[in-house]
């Protein structure tokens, strides 16, 4: 497999780039640095949305497309767009209800920015990392009181809409929901939480669009996750890279298991494939 070289890389954030106390070391950095020399592609693949995954990529040294929301955006590092596709607004509006009824949390993101009626675990995280950010490359956020008026505000720019938690009737009724719908996909455990997105779009999709943008084959990419929402990723590249604390689902689905998230695993996989121009 060392003969393998690829010329763009997405990497996911949490469990992967981020290790478990959710740093991204000075090792991945200069892996990352070493890369980019070298004329490689290194691009985030997240399910945050556009400032969430940037504010991450910036501090890891990254500078090239953003891969967010599952696949579901792709910009270039200023943020236009490359592809897209946003949740029906009168889906949301449905899910809006959903959670009403069953007095569940859920954050709303759209057009760039994550809408919440009462601070969570998320915007806790965003907050926290905002303190080392100047305000242009923060992530975007905001408390409000009502988010039907805000899906109806930025209808054509909803990216997706998170729930949390999700007990046994809500997911019952939630799946059931969702087997209705065609247009609607759902990602994560369906018990902490669950987001929802426009279906046809995923992690594979999104690099698939990143890679033809900078007019490379699949072939000539490598893909690192360790979540069940890069299992189609690590399907998709030229070569998928599960961490060493992947789940199942991810490890079964790639062609190499690597070093932990604490153990520098993205450095790793960057040092072992990643051939230097000076040699």
């Amino acid at each position: 497999m060392k003969t393998f070289h690829p010329r763009l890389i997405a990497v996911d954030l949490d469990g992967t780039l981020l290790n478990s106390a959710r740093q991204i070391t000075q090792e991945t950095r200069a892996a990352i640095s070493f890369a980019r020399r070298q004329g490689v592609k290194v691009l985030p693949c997240s399910g945050r949305h556009f400032s969430g995954t940037r504010s991450v990529a910036r501090q890891a040294g990254m500078g090239d497309a953003v891969i967010c929301g599952n696949g579901a955006l792709v910009t270039t590092w200023q943020g236009e767009t490359i592809s897209a596709s946003m949740l029906a607004p009168e889906r949301c509006q449905a899910l809006l209800r959903f959670c009403s009824f069953y007095r569940l949390g859920s954050n709303l993101y759209a057009d760039d920015v994550l809408y919440t009626c009462r601070e969570n675990s998320v915007t806790r995280y965003y907050d926290g990392l905002n303190r080392s950010l100047p305000p242009q490359e923060q992530c975007r956020w905001q408390t409000v009181t009502d988010l039907s008026a805000e899906a109806d505000r930025h209808a054509q720019g909803i990216l997706k809409l998170e729930i949390f938690p999700l007990p046994d009737e809500p997911r019952e009724a939630l799946l059931q929901m969702l087997d209705s719908w065609q247009d609607v996909a759902a990602e994560g455990n369906l018990r902490t939480s669950v987001e929802l997105h426009a279906s046809g779009v995923s992690k594979a999709t999104g690099l698939a669009d990143a890679a033809k943008y900078y007019d490379l084959p699949l072939t000539e990419t490598l893909a690192v996750g360790d979540a069940e929402n890069d299992v189609s990723m690590l399907k998709a590249a030229g070569l998928g890279a599960a961490m060493g604390n992947a789940v199942a689902a991810a490890r079964a689905a790639a062609d190499q298991i690597i070093p932990h998230c604490d153990e520098n695993g993205v450095a790793w996989v960057i040092r072992q494939y990643v051939e230097s121009k000076e040699k």
